[in-house]
């Protein structure tokens, strides 16, 4: 007779059901060109609107500014979701202004705080502070390095390792979050399904069960937490799988990829305001070689860790598993459309 938790997994077939974002590494042009004339066509209807920021720069006096982030996100959309953005103006409106606040979910704390801090944030009232309203649990980071068995589970390496939020605690621990998180609910719908939205939100109104749960934590040196709290380190999750014992554990698979600085950041970004063939080169083209080679690592055997490389992390429940799946997910989506957006030097390792 199947077990209870076989029949969870069965319930939510995390691979088939979440249409995750591909990787940078294997993006072409030709991806995106087909979206180009929608994105062209949203980018042209933000900026018409009247600027809402009280700013007194007279580039907002007559209107708004399509953003790096917004050409990242929208071009992270499917050309469906972009033609219903162009039939529904106000939900496009709405996008756009949450892209930034999107991909601040997922980042580091000082994020939030700049974005926060931002004239164009006020399209949420915050109220209460962004900052964690639980303590930092020794508890949780020993559970999490117990189950990891104080070893780093992308390098294999022990010393030097620390439990790293996927989804950092600011996100699920405060009020402010959770209405930050119901404003860009409708770019986690489109990136990420309706029933992944409603799951994840009803796990941030839960949040103090959340933030100090284990499957939100990965043990990782000190080198990889940096990198991944800046989103130069992305996690994408691939499977869950028996863990291949006597036990009656699982394993939550995933892969790695370096988020490299593309040109979208520099002296290119004005191209995204004209969405087309030149806005699309500069959000995928790289940066030199010498530059990419400098965010690398290696494992405990001395062999570089390329990307693409799969690893895993075993949990005790198919709950666990799917909580980690969850957080991983979202954290990838989010880090994919911030490196689309350029972003990826945003804040210091």
């Amino acid at each position: 007779m199947p077990s209870q938790e076989s029949s969870t997994l069965r319930r939510r077939n995390l691979v088939s059901a979440m249409p995750l974002l591909p990787p940078l590494s294997s993006c072409r042009p030709s991806c995106y060109t087909p979206k180009a004339p929608l994105v062209a066509e949203l980018a042209a209807f933000y900026e018409s609107l009247p600027s809402t920021s009280g700013r007194r720069d007279p580039e907002y006096a007559t209107g708004r500014v399509f953003t790096p982030m917004m050409h990242g996100l929208l071009f992270s959309l499917s050309e469906q979701a972009l033609l219903g953005l162009v039939n529904d103006p106000e939900q496009a409106e709405e996008v756009c202004r949450a892209a930034q606040a999107f991909v601040s979910m997922g980042m580091a704390e000082s994020s939030v705080e700049s974005m926060l801090a931002a004239d164009d944030a006020g399209f949420v009232a915050m109220g209460s502070s962004w900052l964690p309203d639980v303590p930092r649990s020794t508890i949780v980071s020993i559970l999490a390095n117990t189950r990891d068995r104080g070893i780093c589970v992308v390098s294999g390496k022990m010393l030097g390792v620390e439990q790293v939020p996927i989804v950092p605690r600011s996100i699920l621990s405060s009020s402010a979050a959770r209405n930050l998180f119901r404003a860009v609910t409708p770019i986690t719908q489109l990136l990420l399904g309706d029933e992944f939205a409603a799951m994840f939100e009803v796990q941030l109104l839960n949040a103090r069960g959340v933030a100090e749960r284990p499957w939100n934590f990965l043990t990782l040196n000190s080198y990889l937490g940096a990198v991944f709290r800046a989103g130069r380190l992305g996690l994408c999750p691939c499977r869950i799988t028996r863990d291949g014992g006597a036990g009656e554990g699982f394993r939550v698979h995933f892969s790695v990829h370096w988020m490299h600085k593309t040109v979208v950041s520099g002296e290119e970004a004005e191209a995204c305001r004209e969405p087309g063939l030149c806005s699309i080169n500069a959000m995928l083209f790289q940066c030199r070689t010498e530059e990419r080679e400098s965010i690398c690592e290696f494992d405990v055997t001395g062999k570089q860790i390329k990307e693409g490389h799969c690893f895993f992390v075993d949990v005790s429940t198919a709950a666990d598993a799917i909580g980690m799946h969850d957080m991983l997910a979202f954290r990838w989506t989010v880090g994919v459309v911030f490196c689309l957006g350029g972003m990826c030097d945003a804040f210091p390792m």
